[in-house]
């Protein structure tokens, strides 16, 4: 029986085996391995199959683009796999001009509760910190 990260793993090896006859897919990898480079220093490091189990338990991977994405049954919310090796979950009930993302548990990540006890906005940064993974890699 296969789990969400060997899923993952076969999909992100048939990526990659497609970049090398396809320049567009390998542009997209490039993208995904370039920003996690930048900006992903700060990020947590999750094991992709807990996420998978809250978020979308019992989901295959559908691949698109770059992503290797499971939607979880009621279609409300998707587990963004990157092939670079990082997730996000997007929230997928919320019709806005930018793709909303949520925690690892799929709780909107917009606030955060301050120094003072109340509730504040994020920062644009701590809103991609709180929603940018990093896939634990397998032992």
């Amino acid at each position: 029986m296969s789990d969400a990260k060997t899923d993952y793993s076969d999909e992100v090896k048939k990526q990659k085996d497609a970049a090398l006859i396809d320049s567009v897919i390998a542009d997209l990898i490039q993208q995904g391995y370039a920003r996690k480079a930048e900006y992903g220093a700060d990020w947590e490091i999750v094991d992709i199959n807990e996420v998978v189990a809250v978020v979308a338990p019992g989901a295959k991977p559908v691949v698109v683009g770059g992503k290797i994405i499971y939607y979880s049954a009621d279609g409300t919310k998707a587990v963004v796999a990157d092939v670079s090796g990082y997730l996000r979950v997007q929230d997928l009930t919320k019709k806005t001009r930018k793709r909303q993302y949520l925690d690892k548990y799929g709780n909107d990540a917009h606030n955060v509760k301050g120094s003072n006890g109340k509730m504040r906005g994020r920062t644009k940064d701590e809103y991609q910190q709180a929603t940018h993974y990093i896939i634990k890699k397998r032992k």
